[in-house]
């Protein structure tokens, strides 16, 4: 909770959507705003289901992987 509570906007490049990016001042985790129609696909879409498949085969089998670690979805 502390790494989350001091983050500044960072300038992350290559990504389409034009999202809004936060990087932790410790370099521990990165924050990025979705967009309804982002939110939606991952939900509703199916590609978070097969996002939480393939993580959980990977850890279960000790595969690395170059997947972000989502740790959650949050609406404010």
């Amino acid at each position: 909770m502390r790494s989350l509570c001091r983050c500044s906007k960072w300038n992350a490049k290559g990504g389409k959507s034009g999202a809004y990016f936060a990087k932790t001042l410790d370099d521990r985790y990165v924050v990025k705003q979705l967009n309804a129609p982002e939110m939606r696909s991952f939900l509703e879409g199916g590609i978070g289901m097969a996002y939480l498949r393939y993580i959980t085969v990977s850890l279960e089998r000790g595969h690395p992987t170059c997947l972000a670690k989502i740790l959650g979805l949050y609406q404010v």
